[in-house]
C-alpha cells in the first residue's frame, strides 16, 4: 500500500479468507451469507484476501465484479463467489490487469496421465477483493511464483494507491431545507392573547411531569414542553430572502479597477519591457486567443509565459513527434537532418559512395557542390512555411509552432 504523507485518516479493514470446498455445503452457505460488510461504515476500505477455493473463470454478461483477464472455467464454488461479490458490490482485483499467464494463475497442482507422466495443472483460486466503489485505488494486481515458501500457492500482490486526490473525502451533512420557515417568537412579548395561550398550554404540560425522575430526564422534558408549546401557539413566519445592498460609489470604483487591470494586462509596452529584461536567459512567448495574421506577431488578450531554453527544446521535440508522420511524406528521401534513424552520417556515407563510384568508372563525371551552412541557415520564409503547414497539421500544433518561431533567431554553433 502506498499512501501520501498528507493523506488524512480513514477506516481500513482486512479479512484473511480460507474458504471451504463443496464437500461442506452447509458451512459453505454460512460463509457466503456473511453480513459483516453491512455492519461497517460506508467509507471503510475493505480487503478480502486468501484462498477462496473457487474458479471464477471468464467474465460473462454484465458481471461487474470481474475484470477482463481472469483465467480458466467457472466451477460451482466460483458461482457462489461471483454471486457473493455481486450481492455485496465487491470487485476481484487480480482479474483486472493484463498479465502473463504465470502472473494470473495462483495455484500449481499435478496429476498423472494415462502414460503415467506427471502433468502440471495451473488454476486461479486465490483472490484479493475490494469494494467496487474503491477499485480506482488499485494500480496493479498479480501473482508471483518461485517464492522461498514450501507451498503450492503463489504469492498474490495488489498495489493500492492512497492520496488526497483519489481517496474519498468525509461526507458532510446536507442542509435541512425543512427549516425554511421559523416561528415569530416576539409575539410572546407583544400579543397578550398569544402569551396567555402559551402560558396555559405550557402549565398543562409541566403538570404532567414526573418528579421522581432524575434531573436530566426532567430537564429534557421541560425543553420538549417549551418547544411543543411554542409550535402549537405561535404560527410560522416564512423566511424572507435577503439581498445584499451595495454602495454605488464602491461599485463604480470596482468597475474602474477592473478596466484598468485589463488595460495593464493587454498593454504591449508592459509585455515588451518584461521580455527585454529576460532576453538574456529566456524566451518570451505570447499566447493569444485572437491572432491578427501570420505576418505579424502582435496579439491581443495575451498572457506571457517565460520559459528557459531547456523547456523550449522539450516543447519543440514534443511538437516534432506529433507532426512527424504527417510531414514525412512531403520531405525528400535525400533529407537526413532531424529525421528518425537518419543523421548527417547518411550524407557523409552517400558522398563517399559517389566518390568511390567515380574512382571506379572512367567515363562518369560528377560535380559535387558544397553549401555554406552558416550563411544559408535560417533564411527560410517563415510566413510561407506557416501557410504551407496550415493544410497539413492541426490548428493547435500550428499555433505552438508559430509561438516557437516568434521573435527567435537560429544560427549554427
Amino acid at each position: 500500500m502506498r499512501a501520501d504523507k498528507e493523506c488524512f485518516r480513514f477506516n481500513f479493514g482486512t479479512f484473511n479468507v480460507r474458504a471451504l470446498t463443496k464437500n461442506n455445503p452447509d458451512e459453505l452457505d454460512k460463509f457466503y451469507n456473511l453480513t459483516l460488510i453491512d455492519s461497517l461504515p460506508n467509507n471503510t476500505l475493505i480487503i478480502f484476501a486468501g484462498d477462496f477455493n473457487s474458479k471464477v473463470g471468464k467474465r460473462s454478461g454484465e458481471e461487474s465484479c470481474l475484470g477482463n483477464y481472469s483465467r480458466g472455467f467457472r466451477n460451482e464454488n466460483g458461482e457462489n463467489l461471483v454471486d457473493f461479490c455481486e450481492k455485496n458490490k465487491l470487485f476481484i482485483t487480480n482479474t483486472a490487469f493484463n498479465k502473463a499467464a504465470r502472473h494470473i494463475t495462483t495455484w500449481v497442482g499435478s496429476s498423472k496421465n494415462n502414460e503415467n507422466k506427471t502433468v502440471y495443472v495451473y488454476n486461479q483460486i486465490d483472490y484479493i477483493i475490494c469494494k467496487q466503489g474503491q477499485k480506482h485505488l488499485i494500480s496493479n494486481a498479480q501473482s508471483y511464483g518461485e517464492t522461498k515458501v514450501c507451498s503450492d500457492h503463489k504469492l498474490v500482490k495488489t498495489t493500492i494507491e492512497l492520496s488526497k486526490k483519489n481517496i474519498w473525502k468525509p461526507t458532510t451533512r446536507k442542509r435541512n431545507n425543512s427549516c425554511a420557515a421559523s416561528r415569530n417568537r416576539e409575539l410572546l412579548g407583544r400579543d397578550s392573547e398569544t402569551t396567555k395561550k402559551y402560558k396555559t398550554h405550557l402549565s398543562e404540560l409541566l403538570s404532567e411531569n414526573d418528579p421522581s425522575q432524575n434531573a436530566k430526564h426532567q430537564c429534557d422534558y421541560v425543553k420538549q414542553s417549551i418547544e411543543t408549546a411554542v409550535n402549537t401557539n405561535i404560527s410560522e413566519t416564512p423566511r424572507q430572502k435577503t439581498f445584499k445592498i451595495y454602495d454605488k460609489e464602491i461599485q463604480d470604483l470596482s468597475e474602474l479597477q477592473k478596466k484598468l487591470r485589463i488595460k495593464i494586462q493587454n498593454s504591449k509596452q508592459t509585455n515588451n519591457t518584461e521580455c527585454q529584461k529576460r532576453k538574456e536567459t529566456t524566451f518570451c512567448i505570447e499566447y493569444t486567443k485572437e491572432q491578427k495574421s501570420l505576418e505579424t506577431s502582435t496579439y491581443n488578450n495575451s498572457s506571457k509565459i517565460s520559459i528557459n531554453l531547456l523547456v523550449m527544446g522539450v516543447i519543440s521535440t514534443i511538437v516534432l513527434n506529433r507532426i512527424r508522420l504527417r510531414v514525412e511524406k512531403y520531405i525528400s528521401n535525400s533529407q537526413s537532418g532531424f529525421r528518425p534513424n537518419r543523421s548527417t552520417s547518411d550524407v557523409v556515407w552517400a558522398h563517399r559512395w559517389i566518390t568511390a563510384k567515380v574512382l571506379n568508372a572512367t567515363e562518369v563525371k560528377v560535380n559535387i557542390t558544397g553549401i555554406d551552412m552558416s550563411a544559408a541557415f535560417d533564411t527560410i520564409n517563415r510566413t510561407k512555411l506557416l501557410e504551407i503547414l496550415r493544410d497539413i497539421i492541426d490548428e493547435d500544433e500550428l499555433r505552438i509552432i508559430r509561438f516557437l518561431l516568434s521573435e527567435t533567431t537560429i544560427h549554427v554553433k
